[in-house]
This record gives structure tokens, C-alpha cells and sequence, in this order.
């Protein structure tokens, strides 16, 4: 594939469209694949053939009764008697019989006896008058296969496969190609039926013998004379399957196509930055179109709001970073350049003043790694931890009481906990703290760690930014404002939730925590 050259991938509507011509088209496909309609067309022809051999072969039976017995043909199987022949019906099959060429001529046959001659002229009147109203071609053929009627009268048929089946005593049905005078028109080329004719040997049994044969043929009709005629019932039958597509059509497209076409209009203004196209579609359709869209939107406010929190993350870094690096800069500038002239206690002040400033730089940038490897946690992590356990291996700044559930196991390994512990602990020793009472309990199918301290608490000024990064009031005392920004992001990469309570009745602060809990015991993961 060239390089730019996109693969073309047709739209859903194309594909709609597509499978609703195919669903109007199946029918009638199957039906002129299939050859169903001709073959009952045809079937239809051979069993009114049937019907009229049978008429005339009964006629003919009165008029042999007259004959003696050896003047009749060979024997008859007991099986293929008289009444065998009664429930005769239509057996051809356009798939599976096969099609002869034409019908050969008639074979020169010794004169037909005077007593034969007489049946056949009896006969003659009959058939005629039968070929009129049905548009058939019979024959009265005697026991030795020669006709006695028609233009091939005294020529024999004994050689046609289907006639000397019936000489057999056997009803024979044939399907052969037909000769036309002239070409048939095109529009006939739709139908193989048009092209073939059927052929009926009938036999005549009388005391249980041959006693001739009635040989009968017809074109079956055509497909599209049979349509015409049956106009108004197809007429309907396609109208009620255009509306009933139609119907299909509208249901998929409010269904499917509408809404996914209105969802890529929405991710095209949501990517142009069009705060408010992140609003759920008025229409969803089905339900996985609606889970679709509610993740898909969802996805995207998490990728704006984590874009805006990037950017004031990076302005935030930014401005920490430059007030040590602005001061590293100057005092290390005036070394330089003042260095002769400078006192020693001077230049030991700002040399002080620079590894302060460069040991402030490195502590920002380690507690950086801690909250970007908190925030790199996958979201239900596997592990087993206890507030016990995570508390045991604590070295903290402050006195720790354990109180409640303590051994609920949580969603979260040992040393996450202890980490989200540890800077709670250390955030409360800062503000004057000496005690730190964690309380945990089991609720909804969630652990609750509630954390107190003893300290200052919290202002109503800062309540609404104390988990924001490098916000801190102590910063003269070394603090990176990072210690809270770490917890919530290891919580919140665990399935989880922190926020701020309500404070203490001595003014401490208080932490609630909401985890997950584990579903196997901490013995196992341990």
C-alpha cells in the first residue's frame, strides 16, 4: 500500500443498505436458484398430463375389452396393475432428473391390424378434441408401440426410452429439450422451463396386460405468463416486503447507525476541544451503544481533566523549581564574581545557602518520583494488606493507636499502605501532632480506615486544597506540599477514595479512607 493511500472501509449505512437488498433479494434468488417455482410448474404440468392420459387410457380400455386376450401386449407387473395407477402424481425434478435431447422420429413398423385401426380411429376424436382445450400432444399408441392416431399414425415409438417403459406395463415421465420453428424470444432465457417439454407414456392396462399406450406431452407455462397472471398477489407480496424492509431499515438506522454517527460527530468536536460536546447523546439506540458512549465520554473528561492537571502540574513544578535554582543561580553568580573580595564567613553563607537551596531541589524531585510511581499504580492492583500489618513495620514520628477492624483485609499491598500511613503520620507530626488514631471498620462491602490526629487541624481556608501538590504551610520548615498528593494517589490507584473530615473535638485533623476489600485472606499473598 502507498504511503498517505487510506484502506476504504464503507460506512455503516452502506452495510445496512447492502443487507436489506440482500434480505428483498434471498427469495427470489432462492427461487431461481433453487428452480422452486419453475419445478411446481412443471410438476403441475406432468400431474394434468397424468390426469388426462388416465381419461383416455380408460376410453381406451372399454374399446380392447372387445379383443381377445392374445391381441394384447406383454403382462402387466401385479404391482403396476390397475390400481397402481391411481394415485399416481408428479415426480419430475429440475435438479436431479435429467434433461434428453428431443424426441426422435418415428421408425417405419408393419401394417397396424384392422382391429387396432378401428380403436385408433375412435380414439382420434377424443384426443383431438382433448388437444384443443389443453394445447397437449397425445398419441393412442397400440401394444407394439405404433401410433394409431395423429400425424405419425403407423409409425412406431417402441424405441423411445419412456414408451418402451410403458410397453413395460410402467407409467414413464421424461423430460426432454424442446424444438421451436423459430427462436424464442429473449425474455425466455430467464427460465430454463420455457426450453423443455414433458413427456408422458401412459400405459393402457386391460386383464392385466398391455393394451397400448397414451403418449402425451406439453411445454409447462412460462415463469413470466404465470406472474403476469398472478400480478396483484405479487404485487402485495412485494409491497409487504419493501415495507417490511423499509421498517428493518428505520430500526437499524435509529437504532445503530444514528446514534454511532452522532457519537462521531461528538468525538470530532470533543477533539476540536468543545468543552461542551462532552454531554451524553440524546439518543442511544441499544444498550451497547449506550455503554459505548458513557465509557467513551467518560474517557475523554478523564483525559481533559488529567490534561489540565498536567498543565498545572507542570506550572506547579515549574514554580518550585525556580525560586532554588533562581537563588542557587545568584548566590553561586556572586562567588564568582566577588570572590576575591568576599569574606570567608560571607562566601561559606552563600555556599550554605546553595547546598540548601540544591538539598531542597533533590527532595522535591524525589518526592516527584514518589508521586509519579503512585500514580503509575494500576487501578486494582492485586495484593492483600491489613491495617495491622502495614502498621507494625511503621516507623513514625508520632504515637499510633490501633482501634476497630483492623485485621479487614483491603485491596492494596502491605508497603502502599504502609506508605499512605507513614506520610499521614509524618503530615501530622508537622502540624504539631503526637498521637495518630486509626480506626477501621467494614461497611457496604468496603473498608473504612478513619485517620486522627491531635494537631492543629486544618483551616476552613485551606480544607479545599490540601491535597493539591506542593501546597504546604510549612514550607520554611522543609515541607513539599507532596505528602498528601502522594496519598490520594496511591488510594485513588487502588479502586479507592480519601477525603477530609470533620476535625477532632481537641482541633486535630481527621482522614476517611474508603478501599476495596480483598477477596483472599493477606495469608495468601503474603
Amino acid at each position: 500500500m502507498r504511503e498517505g493511500r487510506r484502506k476504504y472501509r464503507p460506512p455503516i449505512r452502506a452495510i445496512v443498505i447492502l443487507m436489506l437488498v440482500i434480505a428483498m433479494a434471498t427469495p427470489m434468488a432462492g427461487l431461481f436458484f433453487f428452480r422452486v417455482f419453475e419445478n411446481q410448474l412443471i410438476r403441475r404440468t406432468e400431474a394434468e398430463l397424468i390426469a388426462q392420459s388416465a381419461a383416455l387410457a380408460a376410453m381406451m380400455r372399454e374399446r380392447t375389452a372387445s379383443l381377445p386376450l392374445d391381441a394384447l401386449g406383454a403382462r402387466a407387473p401385479e404391482a403396476q396393475g390397475l390400481a397402481a395407477f391411481a394415485p399416481s402424481g408428479a415426480s419430475l425434478d429440475l435438479a436431479s432428473d435429467p434433461v434428453l435431447p428431443p424426441r426422435s422420429a418415428p421408425r417405419a413398423a408393419p401394417p397396424v391390424a384392422p382391429d387396432w385401426r378401428a380403436i385408433g380411429a375412435e380414439m382420434e376424436p377424443l384426443i383431438d378434441e382433448t388437444e384443443r382445450r389443453t394445447l397437449a400432444g397425445i398419441q393412442a399408441l397400440d401394444p407394439a408401440g405404433v401410433a394409431l392416431t395423429g400425424a405419425e399414425a403407423g409409425g412406431s415409438l417402441a424405441h423411445v426410452p419412456e414408451v418402451a417403459e410403458a410397453l413395460r406395463g410402467r407409467l414413464a415421465q421424461q423430460l426432454r429439450t424442446r424444438l421451436r420453428a423459430r427462436p424464442a424470444p429473449l425474455i425466455y432465457y430467464v427460465t430454463k422451463g420455457a426450453s423443455l417439454r414433458i413427456f408422458i407414456a401412459f400405459p393402457v392396462i386391460d386383464r392385466g396386460r398391455v393394451a397400448g399406450v397414451i403418449y402425451a406431452s406439453r411445454t409447462p407455462a412460462h415463469i413470466l405468463q404465470v406472474a403476469w397472471a398472478e400480478r396483484r398477489s405479487l404485487a402485495l407480496a412485494a409491497l409487504a416486503t419493501l415495507i417490511a424492509v423499509l421498517a428493518f431499515g428505520f430500526v437499524a438506522t435509529r437504532a445503530i447507525t444514528g446514534p454511532i454517527r452522532e457519537l462521531t460527530v461528538r468525538t470530532r468536536r470533543i477533539d476540536a476541544g468543545e468543552r461542551a460536546a462532552m454531554r451524553p447523546l440524546r439518543y442511544h439506540g441499544t444498550r451497547e451503544v449506550a455503554e459505548l458512549s458513557e465509557i467513551f465520554l467518560r474517557s475523554a473528561r478523564k483525559l481533559r481533566d488529567r490534561s489540565e492537571s498536567l498543565s498545572a502540574f507542570a506550572a506547579h513544578v515549574a514554580h518550585e523549581l525556580k525560586s532554588p535554582l533562581t537563588a542557587i543561580q545568584g548566590a553561586a553568580e556572586l562567588v564568582r564574581d566577588a570572590e576575591a573580595e568576599m569574606a570567608p564567613e560571607t562566601r561559606r553563607a552563600f555556599l550554605s545557602n546553595i547546598a540548601a537551596d540544591a538539598e531542597r531541589m533533590t527532595l522535591l524531585v524525589r518526592r516527584l518520583l514518589d508521586l509519579a510511581r503512585a500514580e503509575a499504580e494500576t487501578q486494582g492492583a492485586p495484593g492483600v494488606a491489613t491495617v495491622r500489618a502495614a502498621a507494625a513495620g511503621l516507623v513514625a514520628p508520632v504515637k499510633i493507636e490501633l482501634n476497630g477492624d483492623v485485621d479487614t483485609p483491603v485491596a492494596m499491598r502491605d508497603e502502599k499502605l504502609s506508605a499512605v500511613l507513614g506520610n499521614l503520620a509524618d503530615n501530622a507530626a508537622r502540624h504539631g501532632a503526637t498521637r495518630l488514631e486509626i480506626a477501621v471498620r467494614a461497611a457496604a462491602g468496603r473498608a473504612l480506615i478513619r485517620v486522627a490526629d491531635d494537631g492543629e487541624g486544618v483551616s476552613e481556608a485551606n480544607r479545599g486544597k490540601l491535597f493539591d501538590p506542593f501546597f504546604t504551610t510549612r514550607r520554611a520548615e522543609g515541607g513539599t506540599g507532596m505528602g498528601l498528593a502522594i496519598v490520594r494517589a496511591l488510594i485513588e490507584a487502588h479502586d479507592g477514595a480519601v477525603a477530609l473530615g470533620a476535625g477532632t473535638e481537641t482541633g486535630g485533623a481527621v482522614f476517611e479512607i474508603d478501599l476495596p476489600p480483598a477477596s483472599v485472606s493477606p495469608e495468601a499473598d503474603r
